[in-house]
């Protein structure tokens, strides 16, 4: 996603619903753990790629240039707080809602 070029917002979409971290030994909880945040905030992952996607075309297109995809100045386009058990207890809510 970083780099020389940027990944349109489509591509994550897929790339992100594929998403599977598998590593051996002891860092297999940390796999499953990543797995995990990715599939549970991968909406939010969709927004920040999308504002960050917008904001990189307007760049180039207000520049006529892609360097500041490369520049460190540019790592932080935007950011979203998350709240790991305010999530947890939004799901909840909504799987009891699916039970009824």
């Amino acid at each position: 996603m970083t780099g020389e070029h940027w990944v349109a917002p489509q591509h994550l979409e897929s790339a992100l619903q594929r998403f599977h971290c598998q590593l051996r030994g002891r860092l297999s909880p940390v796999g499953r753990w990543l797995c995990a945040m990715v599939h549970l905030y991968r909406p939010e992952i969709q927004a920040l790629h999308q504002r960050r996607y917008r904001w990189h075309q307007q760049r180039q297109r207000a520049t006529g240039c892609v360097s500041h995809l490369t520049d460190r100045r540019w790592d932080v386009i935007c950011e979203r707080p998350i709240d790991l058990m305010k999530t947890l207890a939004r799901l909840s809510k909504q799987e009891t809602k699916k039970d009824r």
